[in-house]
């Protein structure tokens, strides 16, 4: 074969070797960026089908069950019994350590009023829960009241989750005000236990803080708390000081032996003599 011809022939092969090269590698990328396409497609439809999945699937979690009075939730282990004395709803109601969870509690003849989440237990005692106040906390004064009957002198505890620290609590059995340690305490996680009160008592147990602008205001110090009433009573006592010292000196420069002015009627008569 001329030497020609086998040149033409090998050109030809590597022309139609880089060709088909060429060609398989337009192929593979062409078929790698289909591929990330389809990929990042079905990414993105997982990613919205999940997102709108979500809400029905919270709101089949937390559908809202209801209770009524008839209903008692025992505590086997502690021998005590929560019962409520107003129809309601919770979304969870689960019994852990001797404890009932109520999650977001709420009671049917008072639409207008908060959820609460509570957590109670009662020994040796039934309970009865007849009513609760709460007020969230915000730049007003927040509140939380909780209202129940027992019977047995057994035990009580209740804790209320998440609250403003720094607040105040109460105990009130028939009426009257307990002082802390009396037939009550306080724990370190804001949870009150009532112990020993007598059978068929009426208990209150009252949380309550301080507005915002107060306990801003009882942080400073006595001269900012008061500084309106301390520069009125400064300014006051200038302005008396003061004139009592022009009333002195005027006295201190009439002369001692001036006799006093006469009468005009006496100035009078003089004349017309």
């Amino acid at each position: 074969m001329p030497l020609q011809t086998k040149l033409r022939a090998k050109r030809f092969n590597a022309k139609f070797y880089s060709a088909i090269t060429t060609k398989t590698s337009r192929r593979r990328e062409n078929y790698i960026v289909v591929a990330n396409k389809k990929i990042w497609l079905l990414t993105v439809y997982a990613t919205v089908l999940l997102f709108l999945s979500c809400p029905i699937i919270n709101g089949r979690a937390l559908e809202a069950s209801s209770f009524s009075l008839a209903e008692n939730f025992k505590i086997p282990s502690q021998n005590g019994t929560i019962t409520f004395n107003t129809a309601g709803t919770f979304e969870e109601a689960q019994l852990e350590s001797s404890f009932w969870r109520f999650t977001n509690l709420k009671f049917t003849d008072f639409p207008q009023q908060e959820k609460l989440n509570l957590t109670v237990s009662a020994q040796n005692s039934h309970v009865t829960i007849m009513s609760y106040l709460f007020i969230p906390s915000n730049a007003s004064l927040s509140s939380l009241r909780i209202r129940y009957t027992v019977e047995g002198q057994g035990t009580q505890t209740f804790n209320f989750g998440a609250i403003p620290k720094g607040g105040i609590w109460n105990v009130v059995v028939n009426g009257v005000y307990l002082g802390r340690e009396d037939k009550w305490t306080l724990s370190e996680k804001s949870t009150v236990i009532v112990n020993g009160v007598a059978n068929g008592s009426n208990v209150s147990i009252v949380y309550y803080t301080y507005p915002d602008f107060y306990v801003a205001l009882s942080n400073r110090s006595f001269y900012e708390r008061n500084s309106v009433a301390i520069n009125t009573a400064i300014a006051l006592a200038a302005s008396v000081a003061l004139a009592a010292a022009v009333a002195a000196k005027a006295n201190w420069k009439k002369p001692k032996n001036e006799p006093p002015n006469p009468p005009k009627n006496k100035i009078k008569r003089q004349e017309n003599q």
